[in-house]
């Protein structure tokens, strides 16, 4: 007893003080199954879209300004007779919805496990990159943004600061409005209105741009950045590439896209518009969803 004295009370940092049930084996067990699951259906849609992206882009994009209109039309000719016939069509619808109802998906399954764990939510942040191997990204900061490219390091990008979203995340929600008004406007409206998409070659698209060539050409353009972002950074996360030469190597093919997208859109925008019912049938397709 006489070893025995008084103590002051201290407070306790918040910081040691345990929050919530920690996870059963079994419950931790299920959710770790369940997000293995969704990373691999949201990784394995990615096929048919990649090959999907590749043809189409080939006829839109690289034809134009390299080998002319005319082959240019011949390859968005080949490619239709790949991806709308048969069930190659419903495939890529299909694997497109698997994608991104599997990403947000996986989300939320992140967060519940997180409040399971913890028993509250918590913004999920990721190790930064080791400066000396590199072995581990910032997701975060996606790529690096210009101060890694400058060997600044990576900093949080301004989508995670103000919206806790990643820049691959971020990115996929940007691209899908995009991709979803462009796929109404080049598919599904003539579909709607003729029954059949024949009528939709280049010459509807300098038909689009004539009648708003700052917006059109703009849009374009930016889906074009956007998706080449979204495929890149993605692919270096799936192969687990993080060197700064690998980073660097994206931008350069993101920048090239984008300039090849940009020199697409003149080239295309010099055909001649179509006039009479050609015209008034582009109007059609474009004003029949209202947007």
């Amino acid at each position: 007893m006489s070893s025995l004295r008084p103590l002051s009370p201290e407070p306790v940092s918040g910081d040691e003080i345990p929050i919530g049930i920690p996870a059963t084996p079994s419950s931790n067990r299920l959710s770790l199954k369940v997000v293995r699951t969704l990373a691999l259906l949201q990784k394995y849609s990615t096929i048919p879209m990649g090959f999907f992206t590749v043809v189409h882009l080939s006829g839109v994009m690289i034809a134009p300004p390299i080998a002319g209109i005319d082959v240019a039309e011949q390859v968005i000719s080949m490619g239709r007779e790949l991806y709308q016939t048969g069930s190659s069509e419903t495939v890529l619808f299909a694997s497109a919805c698997v994608h991104v109802l599997s990403g947000i998906a996986l989300q939320f399954a992140k967060k519940w496990d997180n409040y399971v764990k913890y028993g509250r939510s918590r913004r999920n942040t990721s190790p930064a990159i080791s400066s000396a191997k590199e072995t581990e990204i910032d997701k975060s900061s996606g790529l690096g943004g210009i101060t890694y490219l400058l060997g600044l390091g990576p900093r949080p990008s301004l989508s995670f600061k103000m919206l806790g979203l990643t820049p691959l995340r971020f990115s996929g929600y940007f691209l899908l409005p995009l991709l979803i008004l462009h796929v109404l406007h080049q598919r599904i409206a003539p579909l709607a209105v003729d029954a059949d998409s024949s009528m939709v070659d280049l010459s509807y698209i300098a038909w689009a741009v004539a009648q708003s060539p700052f917006m059109r050409a703009t849009g374009l353009i930016t889906l074009v950045g956007v998706t080449s972002y979204h495929i890149l950074a993605g692919a270096l996360q799936y192969l687990r590439w993080y060197s700064r030469r690998a980073r660097k190597n994206a931008y350069r093919i993101i920048f090239f896209n984008t300039t090849l997208a940009a020199l697409s859109v003149f080239s295309i925008s010099r055909i001649d518009p179509p006039s009479g019912s050609t015209a008034r049938k582009f109007a059609a397709y474009m004003s029949h969803f209202g947007i």
